[in-house]
């Protein structure tokens, strides 16, 4: 797959796109094909080697929009959007095809946003989404 991969901290105009194995998942992971993935400032700053806690190599990326495409049967098929925790810092993040994430780590789409409008929302559980009206667990 295709992703936004670094094996050192640097400047944003070195980013480069390579090619990487596709995440394998977990038990209580999810694999989702990512739709659009937004661009935080954290992305920035994480790419520049402003967090301690940031390992490499990683891809980066913290917010994304995608539909689960592997894992429990009841959750494969849904669209789904998330952002930060350790993705993209000490994690492999979004800024890829695919990410392997905890199934708890993810909320379905909302119905009323596109995924590049979901992608850039930045904190999917707002009090207009309550995670009781959108988790997937």
């Amino acid at each position: 797959m295709k992703a936004i991969y670094i094996e050192h901290h640097g400047a944003i105009e070195d980013l480069r796109a390579s090619e990487v194995p596709v995440p394998s998942i977990g038990p209580g992971d999810v694999l989702v094909k990512i739709e659009a993935s937004g661009i935080n400032p954290s992305d920035l700053g994480s790419v520049q080697g402003r967090f301690s806690a940031a390992v490499l190599p990683r891809i980066v990326g913290r917010d994304f929009a995608g539909k689960v495409v592997d894992g429990p049967a009841d959750v494969v098929g849904t669209e789904v959007w998330g952002t930060g925790g350790d993705l993209g810092i000490s994690r492999d993040g979004t800024h890829a095809e695919y990410v392997a994430i905890p199934r708890e780590a993810v909320a379905r789409g909302p119905k009323n946003l596109s995924m590049e409008e979901a992608s850039a929302v930045g904190f999917p559980l707002s009090p207009r989404f309550p995670r009781s009206s959108v988790s997937v667990n």
